[in-house]
């Protein structure tokens, strides 16, 4: 995200402490996005217009997020 936005970063990463929180779904037609958690000054998102790949069992430590996740910059 760019730095006009940058006000709203504690907010965002905030959202993700309650327990009630699913994510944050946003964007405009045929470019959406839905940001799933926060790490750093990171959000990791995913496009709710392509399909992800069900990991049954996997383990993280094997680099699977790295498959399914993007990370975002928030600064």
């Amino acid at each position: 995200m760019n730095s006009q936005f940058s006000r709203y970063i504690p907010s965002l990463a905030a959202t993700f402490t309650f327990p009630q929180s699913l994510g944050i779904l946003g964007g405009k037609p045929g470019a959406s996005t839905y940001i799933v958690g926060v790490q750093d000054e990171k959000a990791f998102y995913l496009d709710p217009h392509e399909a992800q790949s069900l990991h049954k069992g996997a383990n993280i430590a094997e680099g699977v997020l790295e498959d399914v996740f993007v990370p975002l910059s928030l600064l």
